[in-house]
């Protein structure tokens, strides 16, 4: 099956061929001053469309009228345009002229002219093949890396979630009788294990079930006085009070070569008019005041001045303040005084409280604070100072200039506008 043919068609302007166009496709080849035109010629006399070609899936044919002048070759011969009127057929108001895929000519309409024929359709262009870096990041990865990776991170996420799915170990909870020193001394040197015993383990034999015993269970022996002191002279913090220097407990190791037998008697006498009670005084149930290790009294261990404490209930009274304002002064009539003034009274309220959380601290703060700044052409405000100021505090100072930076104001004036605020600080009670 043969390939149809594409027609060639160049525009030819002032003498020279101005556009050179190769159509394969169903199209309608047009020439004029309109935009839509297949060939536009704005600064030519010619009509403003005007159809030319008519290529059909039947075929290609020429377009014509009284007006278009030209000349064609069909099949080798070589005649004027009006010659082949006979043969074309009616199309609209123009004749249709069938055009063999040897044909070939020159059309003019108006001052261009339109040279055709037919010649093999243009090869349609291999899309080049991008290099392996402009493929995406996907392409440019080895495969082996992307296994080896998502290996990785799958072991990753299995080891994590069997660690999450172990349970948690509990923690045991320490009771008072462990808490005690010669624990946390086996905590740091332990004691060593005995020796495994090197006989060959002797098979058990079943023992026969030993009857129940059926008796009612007796209480315990309650604790004698004695047994419940001596007990707790080795608990918590009586145990370290009543270390002896025999060497049993780690302030007993301390002791024991210093010739004093008590950490009472040591530590008797270290500071002065402060007596230390020994284990028997703090276990005793009547309270001893000799100096010989009693109790003391609170006034001893204490200061001597205070001696009784009284609560009342405080009462709290507000504290109010007055601010007077004087008039504005602006150098530049940009800004209205009126609106400026509206609306800085709206933030007088702001201004106050700076006022009034110094007044709480100096409640003799009063005076006059005279304010200066600028309005950018933003409506920000810029170059705060303060031209006049008897409160001299620098609170108040900080406290205000950084309310007024971030202020906003309705005013877009071309230069910066110099703005001075007087204001009169004093308590109202």
């Amino acid at each position: 099956m043969s390939t149809r043919r594409a027609l060639r068609v160049a525009l030819i302007q002032a003498g020279r061929i101005v556009e050179d166009r190769t159509f394969t496709g169903r199209a309608k080849i047009t020439v004029g001053t309109d935009a839509k035109s297949t060939f536009l010629v704005p600064m030519a006399e010619v009509p403003v469309t005007t159809a030319v070609f008519d290529l059909t899936k039947q075929g290609t044919a020429l377009l014509f009228d009284a007006n278009t002048q030209g000349r064609v070759s069909l099949e080798g011969a070589d005649a004027p345009l009006h010659a082949y009127v006979a043969r074309a057929t009616a199309h609209g108001s123009k004749l249709s002229l069938a055009l063999p895929e040897d044909a070939k000519g020159r059309v003019s309409i108006g001052e261009v002219s339109l040279l055709f024929q037919f010649v093999e359709p243009p090869k349609t262009p291999v899309a080049a093949e991008l290099p392996k870096g402009a493929r995406g990041l996907v392409a440019q990865l080895d495969r082996s890396f992307i296994v080896i990776l998502a290996v990785s991170i799958g072991a990753h996420f299995a080891g994590a979630g069997y660690l999450s799915s172990q349970p948690v170990p509990e923690e045991h909870d320490l009771t008072i009788e462990e808490m005690n020193v010669d624990r946390w001394a086996s905590v740091l040197m332990p004691l060593p294990r005995p020796p495994k015993s090197s006989e060959p383990e002797r098979p058990t034999v079943a023992e026969a079930p030993k009857p129940k015993n059926t008796e009612p269970t007796r209480p315990s022996t309650p604790l004698t006085a004695e047994a419940l002191k001596k007990r707790v002279r080795t608990m918590g913090m009586m145990g370290v009070i009543g270390s002896h220097g025999d060497g049993q407990s780690g302030f007993g190791d301390i002791l024991k070569d210093t010739g004093v037998m008590e950490i009472s008697e040591a530590l008797r006498g270290t500071q002065p008019g402060v007596a230390v009670a020994s284990v028997e005084d703090a276990t005793a149930s009547q309270r001893k005041g000799d100096e010989t290790g009693g109790t003391s009294e609170i006034e001893v261990l204490g200061t001597q001045g205070v001696k009784r404490v009284e609560l009342r209930e405080a009462t709290a009274h507000p504290i109010t303040s007055r601010m007077q304002t004087e008039k504005l002064v602006i150098d530049t009539p940009e800004v209205d005084e009126r609106a400026l003034t509206q609306w800085l009274n709206g933030r007088k309220g702001a201004i106050q409280s700076c006022y009034e959380r110094e007044l709480k601290r100096s409640p003799k703060l009063a005076g006059r604070l005279v304010i200066k700044f600028a309005i950018t052409s933003r409506g920000r405000v810029s170059g705060v100072g303060f031209e006049e100021d008897s409160l001299r505090s620098a609170q108040v100072q900080q406290c205000i200039s950084g309310l007024m930076r971030a202020w906003v104001l309705p005013f877009s004036p071309e230069d910066e506008v110099p703005v001075t605020m007087p204001f009169i600080f004093s308590a109202a009670n």
